[in-house]
């Protein structure tokens, strides 16, 4: 992978967006941090689902919690750019709910998606998109959001943790669909890998505990005790999987996994060579 440390002139906001929920935003948001950080990329990781406390309570993320909405149980959509003001040094990772969708939907048709240019950032839309059930609805809100031509650049999440026995997602079903003609070329796509029974089951158990993925994986083998997992202290088993599928996912991220769908690393590329021109 490559180091972008100096290397990206802006400073970008990621908002993982999507208006279903369990479609694994947050795991999606976590991942994304810690590819953004293998890179060496300063960041904030900000929560506004208000639904959903275990990003902040997963002290790995050092999460700031931003609740959008006020006394009333209302949006307040003055919020939203406070955000982009309270960390415009940094770049941004946001993590959003499936009740606050509408309301980012909302705030980036009127404007919001240009404001965040304002504050010296780019827009990166990062939308999960699933097999099974929810995948028709993951297409339909894809495309209200590609119809509004907004300032961004959008990144596809092909996730196949969530729904284990489906079929797996693939790049063609995907590029099957009428929302990917309507899309600027070259497309954005990361395609999670699915997880092997034994990976699930140690990804729902530091789920429980409030573990980052990689906290295990690079934790030292005299820190192993200090970790918790299926009350016992965790041993070398565990972390030698959690170091497996953290490398398989990490390694997705710059898989270019068709000649018409490129990886995330891809267009952090494409970002630096239109920063030096």
């Amino acid at each position: 992978m490559n180091d972008l440390t100096n290397k990206l002139k802006h400073k970008y906001v990621h908002l993982v967006l999507g208006s279903k929920g369990g479609i694994g935003k947050t795991y999606i948001t976590c991942y994304l941090t810690e590819y953004l950080k293998s890179v060496n990329q300063m960041l904030t990781v900000v929560d506004t689902d208000t639904a959903n406390t275990w990003l902040k309570e997963t002290k790995y993320y050092n999460t700031v919690p931003f609740p959008l909405f006020d006394s009333d149980n209302l949006i307040s959509f003055e919020r939203m750019p406070e955000i982009f003001r309270t960390f415009q040094d940094r770049n941004i990772v946001i993590d959003t709910g499936a009740n606050s969708y509408s309301a980012w939907y909302e705030f980036l048709s009127n404007g919001g998606d240009e404001e965040i240019q304002v504050y010296g950032s780019k827009l990166i839309i990062h939308v999960p998109v699933t097999s099974g059930s929810s995948f028709n609805e993951c297409i339909k809100c894809l495309e209200q959001l590609v119809e509004k031509n907004f300032n961004c650049r959008y990144a596809i999440w092909l996730n196949n943790s969530v729904s284990p026995k489906s079929d797996p997602l693939t790049e063609d079903d995907f590029c099957a669909q009428h929302v990917y003609d309507m899309m600027q070329r070259p497309v954005f796509i990361t395609q999670l890998p699915r997880c092997n029974p034994l990976q699930r089951k140690l990804v729902n158990e530091l789920h429980d505990r409030h573990y980052a993925l990689s906290e295990l994986a690079n934790a030292k083998d005299d820190e192993l005790g200090s970790y918790t997992l299926f009350d016992r202290p965790a041993g070398k088993a565990e972390k030698l999987r959690a170091q497996y599928y953290l490398n398989q996912i990490l390694s997705s991220f710059d898989n270019d996994i068709c000649s018409c769908c490129f990886s995330i690393e891809h267009l952090f590329n494409l970002e630096c060579r239109e920063d030096e021109a």
